[in-house]
């Protein structure tokens, strides 16, 4: 049977040869499967920060509006992933900042050598448990920032250099701030549920 864009099925192709179908007649169906793929991401990232459901689900269409709007801007030079990855952060931070919850700043370079911590495979090992049983409880006691930093890292699973395109902050800066908040967690693990020196 001759291949013909009615029977492909769109739903299986990646992101980037999905995209090829944007200015055909499957441009709805190309738009319906992004969402598809990305929605829950999406909104688990808009309630950890905003903590409202009404909240969250506006952000998330404003989110996807702008996805939708400049998607054949994309330019294919990193993974779509990524791009809207790009897109929902800097969506967030932007509402974070108009309600004056949220301001990401740099820091300095200096302060780098301090990711070299002593503890560094303790607190992973305190992610990796908090992943499976208490990530939701602690995640509510970090802040915005730390929330989002917590997200990328591990839940959506973003590398340093990923995280430093689309947060615009030096790797240095990056990886501090993991540094800090990972320390947060560790404190807060065994503040909430004891010891953890034998994880």
């Amino acid at each position: 049977m001759k291949t013909t864009v009615e029977n492909i099925d769109l739903a299986s192709l990646p992101d980037e040869e999905l995209l090829e179908f944007l200015d055909g007649p499957q441009q709805e169906r190309v738009f319906s499967i992004l969402y598809d793929r990305y929605v829950q991401k999406i909104y688990f990232k808009a309630i950890s920060l905003v903590k409202n459901s009404a909240e969250a689900k506006d952000l998330s269409h404003d989110i996807f509006i702008k996805i939708f709007t400049k998607i054949k801007q994309y330019k294919g030079n990193s993974r779509l992933s990524l791009w809207i990855h790009s897109i929902s952060v800097n969506t967030c931070i932007n509402y974070l900042n108009k309600k004056k919850k949220f301001i990401f700043t740099e820091i300095d370079d200096q302060e780098s050598e301090l990711s070299e911590d002593p503890f560094y495979d303790r607190e992973l090992k305190i992610i990796s448990e908090l992943k499976a049983q208490h990530l939701k409880t602690i995640l509510e006691s970090l802040n915005e920032e730390e929330k989002l930093l917590m997200i990328m890292k591990y839940t959506d699973g973003l590398s340093i250099k990923e995280m430093e395109e689309i947060l615009g902050l030096s790797s240095s800066a990056v990886k501090m701030r993991l540094l800090r908040t990972r320390e947060k967690i560790a404190a807060l693990y065994e503040e909430k549920f004891g010891k953890y020196d034998d994880l």
